[in-house]
């Protein structure tokens, strides 16, 4: 499973979104701080990753990201706010953050940013693993450069596990083709559009696809297909 921190100096928006985060399928635990310093001082190389709401001074989001990547250039750090901070996040993401967050953002919306942040080895750790940490990641691949995770690389997609495997010669192209629409957080409305399809037409698809794969909802279903290698 991995890890998570959740730094914000507002208590509210920090538990809102720590209760959010751990509702994500294979996130765990969940630790809520209220510091930037605290989470330099604790947690820079404990979680695997790190998300952090805008800041009343502009620029500490940016400097502890880089403070962060220079103590462990692998970590993945994710920025979450109302979407109006667009100074923050653009010199959060200059500073190498992974991603975005909207602060209500869904669990589907937050699986999917997770998907694409995290490596494939943290997202496929069993709940055996909870003692990893981020200090045991290892480090980017040559040419990777700082900032980018295994999901945006150029690298070759993982193997399937054996499970994932036996999965995809259940599931048809068009099954596969939601999955990869529902791991990019798209809605059925969304799916639809891209594969010229009415949204109940994906609903029925979405359906059977959870019923081989053994979910019941988007947040498992994304979480089990990166587990076992059907995405990337």
């Amino acid at each position: 499973m991995a890890s998570i921190v959740v730094c914000d100096p507002r208590q509210q928006v920090r538990d809102r979104i720590s209760t959010l985060m751990s509702t994500v399928p294979g996130m765990d635990p969940v630790v809520p701080v209220s510091a930037v310093a605290e989470l330099l001082d604790r947690y820079a190389a404990r979680a695997d990753v790190v998300l952090m709401g805008a800041q009343p001074d502009p620029s500490v989001v940016p400097n502890a990201i880089r403070d962060l990547l220079a103590r462990d250039p692998g970590a993945v750090v994710l920025v979450f706010g109302d979407g109006d901070e667009h100074a923050q996040v653009t010199s959060a993401m200059s500073a190498g953050a992974r991603g975005f967050l909207c602060a209500d953002a869904s669990q589907i919306e937050v699986s999917a940013a997770l998907a694409h942040a995290l490596p494939m080895n943290v997202l496929r750790r069993g709940p055996g693993a909870n003692g990893d940490s981020a200090a045991t990641r290892p480090a980017p691949a040559s040419g990777q450069s700082r900032g980018q995770s295994g999901a945006h690389s150029g690298d070759s997609p993982s193997p399937m596990s054996p499970n994932g495997a036996k999965m995809r010669s259940t599931l048809t192209e068009r099954e596969l083709q939601v999955l990869r629409g529902i791991s990019e957080g798209k809605t059925n409305v969304q799916i639809g559009r891209v594969l010229f399809l009415s949204e109940d037409t994906v609903k029925t698809h979405a359906r059977r696809l959870f019923r081989k794969l053994g979910v019941h909802h988007r947040a498992e279903a994304v979480a089990r297909a990166l587990r076992d290698g059907l995405i990337r």
